[in-house]
């Protein structure tokens, strides 16, 4: 069963966006909270099968990826505007341990939070 595409503005999208697009902003709003593939999926009013299909479709990333990417960004955004300490960053960011978020910053920047935030604000050290 293929998924209907409509044209918007001259291009594609899928029919179900307007849903991703809800619990994208979700997710968004609920970074320190546990976010679970079956609570985004009642929102999304789809299987979890179904939204986890959908959500690669329409934003590319598996849900679970995602989730970490945003969290790695809010992180990389505190990093480079606050003085707050990496654990409570983490707590922030939805880690229940300033390792967990070490393990996964480092993965997507490359490099661990402390330096990251040398390298990126300057007047922090």
């Amino acid at each position: 069963m293929g998924l209907r595409q409509d044209e918007v503005h001259g291009q594609r999208v899928l029919r179900e966006q307007p849903t991703i697009t809800q619990v994208m902003s979700y997710i968004d709003e609920h970074l320190s909270d546990e976010l679970t593939i079956e609570q985004l999926a009642r929102i999304s009013c789809m299987s979890a099968s179904r939204f986890k299909q959908v959500f690669k479709q329409n934003v590319g990333l598996p849900v679970h990826n995602y989730i970490i990417r945003r969290r790695t960004e809010q992180a990389a955004t505190l990093l480079e505007t606050t003085m707050m300490p990496v654990a409570v960053i983490a707590a922030v960011c939805g880690y229940q341990k300033p390792s967990s978020l070490a393990k996964a910053f480092k993965k997507y920047w490359g490099t661990l939070p402390l330096k990251y935030r040398q390298q990126h604000h300057g007047r922090l050290n």
